[in-house]
């Protein structure tokens, strides 16, 4: 019976180790894309860095913000801008403390729908900063955008002529002065009237609204379930390792030795997906980037964000694997060193044989011989 227990106790130990690098993947993962905090890290370090925020929110107001005041267009005013023009006047108008901010509302936002009965998420951006900046730096970015502009020809001076600001067919040119400065001011009012009517927020609504309401709580039902699995998965490897020792241990050698292995095999199993993760990962971002159809900015955003969440989930399994293959080679070690106390069992010939030794006779005492009394000391001629 103790053989096959120890052999049901080794198949376990098989099973933890290969069990163990993925509970603590799971757990890991867990940590990163179901919490509000640590994804608002990785996307803010992700998304500020490609500059995707900061690009859709700068393209919403040169033609969303236009319209909603009323005023011309500015997406042809820019297209002789730079990227690195184009990134200054976004940095000028939307600093990184700004799309930290609208980073953590979103998460925080996006996460408490997922706890929620609420059919869509609600989020939006703020834009009372963008619209302050806005305002106080219209000149120069005017400027910046028109020193971009190159100099007009002598059609373009008569099209300019006839032209209004924005409005199809306009040049964008430089003009000689003072045409120049007319053009400035009078850019530079269309910004300041863009600026004036932008509302405190830009929804998103329009995004998330086409979710399908019975669909998203299937969806969001189905995310709280494996975000329990995963975040509850660590389970696992702790009650193999007290199946193993109700199977087998018998002793503290025996611990140490049935707990060594499968912690020492374990550890060094989950440095698998820290060497291979960031690799496989680049890998399949790199093909789905190649097979989509979608912007350049969005796949290479895509695939930094892709890379920084491999990065966060894989960054504390490299500290765990090497804790536990530490532990368990220290245990298995100690084991190794330990000394089993061999039991004291008679054998059956000794045994035989001190049954059949007869009995010890019993010690012989000599006789006492008695002192006479002196009153019986015989008398008359003899005495």
């Amino acid at each position: 019976m103790g053989a096959v227990l120890r052999v049901i106790a080794g198949i376990l130990v098989v099973v933890f180790i290969l069990a163990l690098p993925v509970t603590l993947l799971a757990h890991n993962a867990a940590s990163v894309l179901f919490s509000p905090a640590a994804m608002a890290r990785v996307l803010s370090s992700q998304l500020i860095d490609s500059g995707m925020l900061r690009n859709y929110v700068i393209d919403q107001l040169l033609t969303s913000g236009a319209h909603a005041s009323g005023a011309p267009s500015l997406s042809g005013a820019t297209a002789y801008l730079t990227p690195d023009q184009k990134d200054a006047i976004a940095r000028q108008l939307l600093p990184d403390s700004w799309a930290k901010d609208q980073i953590t509302a979103l998460s925080n936002g996006l996460y408490a729908w997922l706890d929620s009965r609420d059919p869509s998420p609600n989020l939006s951006i703020d834009l009372r900063q963008v619209r302050e900046r806005l305002t106080r730096s219209s000149g120069p970015i005017v400027q910046m955008i028109v020193d971009s502009w190159p100099a007009c020809s002598l059609a373009d001076l008569v099209r300019l002529a006839m032209a209004v600001f924005g409005s199809e067919g306009f040049p964008y040119c430089q003009p000689p002065e003072p045409l120049r400065l007319a053009v400035v001011r009078t850019a530079t009012q269309v910004v300041q009237d863009m600026a004036a009517v932008l509302p405190d927020s830009l929804s998103l609504n329009a995004v998330t609204n086409v979710i399908d309401p019975v669909k998203a709580e299937q969806t969001k039902a189905q995310l709280r379930l494996v975000r329990f699995v995963m975040r509850w998965a660590w389970v696992i490897p702790l009650a193999l390792l007290g199946l193993i020792m109700a199977l087998a241990v018998r002793s503290w050698k025996g611990f140490a030795l049935w707990w060594g292995i499968p912690l020492l095999g374990g550890g060094l199993v989950s440095f698998v997906p820290v060497l291979l993760g960031p690799g496989m990962t680049r890998q399949y971002l790199q093909q789905w980037a190649a097979g989509t159809g979608m912007p350049a900015i969005f796949t290479d955003t895509v695939k930094s964000v892709g890379s920084g969440l491999t990065s966060a989930m894989l960054r504390p399994q490299l500290a765990q694997a090497l804790a536990i293959s530490i532990f368990g080679a220290l245990m298995l070690l100690v084991g190794l060193l330990l000394k089993r106390k061999p039991a004291v069992v008679p054998s059956s010939a000794s045994t035989a044989a001190a049954q059949a030794r007869p009995p010890s006779p019993a010690p012989i005492v000599a006789p006492r011989h008695a002192v006479p009394d002196p009153k019986d000391r015989p008398s008359g001629m003899f005495g």
